[in-house]
């Protein structure tokens, strides 16, 4: 599916997305350069499961033309839902995006709630799904991290936060009504490529109850378009939003990004 443009009343309200939408007409690169670029890291990284994305050829092509990439990978349980979009954005944009707290969630009837955090990107999020009548709510806490191991084997060159469940019983106030789902792991993954960034978002789940996990997966792989739509607008909103008055963020690295 193609990248959903704002109306022309949207963009008018918004230069900064105006911005974006002109370096995206402007800076498409060849499908050869994003696949060179994405092959340069993948003889490291795809020794490390967490990089097991499956990006083919014809992939590259429809990132080439500012398309998502939507992708299923068959695994024992759940399949994993996979998505990928190319920005010309820098990578420090959609970094910032990703780690960015004072945004709204990425999913229509998604909550989210920090319960910590430290300077190094470590952090409990709560977060809170409403599903419509007749099923019944599923909320759950993950553990989100840099992956250190993807950043050292790539020498820098792949950053990635990815997620895990933790202990329910960190979340001060949880839904008394609500599912807590057994099983969810994740990751966002940034890659430099083709004068932008490859940004690559995959999710495998199960929700309990009684929803089958073959429409969950479906679900997932539906919700990939909006996830990665939003983060990439989020990230045309850097410059103006992350100022000298906002807390400094860190790249993967631990050094710190500058303020635009």
């Amino acid at each position: 599916m193609a990248f959903r443009i704002p109306t022309i009343a949207t963009v008018a309200k918004e230069p900064i997305v105006l911005l974006f939408l002109i370096q995206i007409a402007l800076a498409l690169p060849p499908a050869a350069t994003l696949s060179e670029d994405w092959a340069r890291h993948q003889k490291h990284a795809s020794k490390l499961p967490q990089f097991n994305i499956g990006l083919e050829q014809k992939d590259f092509a429809v990132l080439a033309k500012g398309e998502i990439v939507r992708k299923r990978l068959v695994l024992d349980g759940p399949d994993r839902a996979v998505g990928a979009v190319w920005s010309a954005l820098p990578r420090d944009a959609l970094w910032i995006a990703i780690l960015d707290d004072a945004h709204t969630a990425l999913v229509k009837g998604l909550h989210e709630e920090r319960i910590s955090g430290d300077p190094g990107g470590d952090k409990l999020l709560y977060q809170h799904l409403d599903l419509p009548w007749p099923f019944t709510d599923r909320q759950w806490v993950i553990a989100i991290q840099n992956d250190v191991p993807l950043l050292n084997a790539t020498d820098g060159g792949v950053w990635s936060r990815t997620w895990h469940l933790a202990d329910p019983a960190t979340v001060p106030k949880p839904d008394p009504d609500a599912i807590w789902t057994p099983m969810i792991d994740g990751s966002w993954l940034l890659i430099s490529a083709g004068g932008g960034t490859i940004a690559v978002y995959q999710v495998r789940t199960l929700i309990g109850g009684a929803i089958p996990m073959e429409a969950v997966t479906q679900w997932a792989l539906r919700a990939l378009d909006e996830m990665l739509n939003k983060m990439v607008l989020r990230a045309g909103e850097i410059p103006a939003h992350y100022d000298g008055e906002h807390t400094p963020f860190a790249r993967p690295d631990g050094s710190v990004i500058a303020p635009y």
